[in-house]
């Protein structure tokens, strides 16, 4: 089941609104020298991979994670392997 499923509409429509407004400015992100993980799930239908794919290319110091069988909220969906991969990601 989805997680957003049992967001009121009004939520995710505002959400929406608000995504399509916003701009990630792709160019300045080259500017920042921190590290950065993009994690992404291969059947994320808000935040394709292709699109997180992108802003890892943008960022200098990024990693980036697509995980399998996962949608747009991998923290529900593979809890585990986004724990571990985050902690790694710390630690490092």
């Amino acid at each position: 089941p989805l997680a957003f499923a049992l967001w009121p509409l009004s939520l995710i429509y505002a959400a929406l609104i608000a995504l399509r407004r916003h701009s990630y400015r792709l160019g300045l992100l080259r500017t920042h020298r921190v590290p950065a993980l993009v994690v992404v799930g291969d059947r994320d239908v808000f935040v394709p991979a292709d699109q997180a794919l992108k802003l890892h290319r943008q960022l200098p110091d990024s990693r980036l994670l697509i995980v399998p069988d996962s949608g747009h909220v991998v923290t529900v969906t593979q809890p585990a392997l986004f724990n571990q991969v985050h902690l790694d990601f710390l630690r490092a």
